[in-house]
């Protein structure tokens, strides 16, 4: 089970980090949480390396639920893969060829890679 990384965050960093999702800019999140600019650039920071988002839009993504983290894609990638080669078994005892089969899953792993390439994620296979 991967933990939502929200959970790696101080108190203080769920704080500006619902802040950032509101849209606020830095200025107006230094004023809020009465701290400086740059206190609040550095806590953004720390936010983007702990829930490994590349800017701001990430976070705001991140945090609504609708961009996976890093980890949760691997785990997704993982479980794509043990239920390519599930299907793969299945496929052979179906009587199917080898060229088929590798038809067939070189258009599937293709798409895979290309929906990962596209949100910036290259996993580890």
């Amino acid at each position: 089970m991967v933990c939502h990384p929200i959970l790696a965050l101080t108190p203080k960093e769920k704080t500006v980090a619902a802040l950032v999702r509101d849209g606020l800019t830095n200025r107006a999140i230094a004023e809020a949480t009465w701290t400086g600019t740059r206190t609040v650039e550095s806590q953004i920071r720390q936010i983007m390396r702990k829930l490994n988002a590349k800017n701001r839009t990430q976070v705001m993504l991140i945090l609504d639920g609708h961009l996976k983290t890093n980890a949760e894609i691997e785990l997704t990638f993982t479980n794509t893969c043990a239920l390519l080669r599930a299907k793969v078994r299945r496929l052979k005892n179906l009587g199917y060829d080898k060229t088929e089969i590798a038809k067939m899953l070189d258009v599937t792993i293709s798409c895979v890679y290309q929906i990962l390439r596209r949100l910036g994620y290259y996993p580890r296979t």
